[in-house]
């Protein structure tokens, strides 16, 4: 063999031999098993582990199915506590920061929305006077300008 092909033959059947590794080391973890199955009502929807009532004859067909060992279970079962409780701790979290967000917001702001901001914070920049234009005050009409004298014609005087 020459030396390019031991150099690219050699990663290949290291990662084809540690694939096969993985494969048996899966297998293994469960367990093959086959039951009966039943078939049962219109059309054989109805599914049953037992003979169909009023066809005791029916044969069963075989169902293939792969049952976990009991340290898959043990280690799903721990997965789902630890999960409850980070789950848990998590709206204990969330429950405390919305109290203190219902403290911080508890007071009302004004219609404006300034009003409520600048008693909240008095230091913040907000203008001391504001001027509120209510639709109801109305303002009075402006006095009417004095009309301008007359232009005479150059040349007229």
């Amino acid at each position: 063999m020459n030396r390019i092909a031991r150099f690219l033959l050699c990663p290949l059947l290291a990662l084809l031999g540690s694939a096969l590794c993985l494969q048996q080391a899966a297998q293994a973890q469960t367990q093959n098993k086959t039951t009966g199955l039943y078939r049962c009502g219109p059309d054989g929807r109805e599914l049953r582990d037992s003979p169909c009532p009023g066809k005791p004859n029916i044969a069963p067909s075989p169902l293939s199915y792969d049952q976990p060992q009991a340290a898959q279970a043990q280690a799903a079962k721990a997965q789902a506590q630890q999960q409850a409780r980070q789950a848990d701790q998590m709206e204990q979290a969330r429950l405390r920061q919305e109290a203190i967000d219902l403290q911080r917001n508890a007071k009302p702001a004004g219609i404006d929305g300034l009003k409520g901001i600048a008693q909240a914070e008095p230091a913040a920049s907000a203008p001391k006077s504001i001027a509120h234009k209510h639709p109801d005050k109305r303002k009075a009409p402006k006095a009417s300008k004095p009309a301008k004298p007359a232009k005479t014609p150059p040349g007229s005087k």
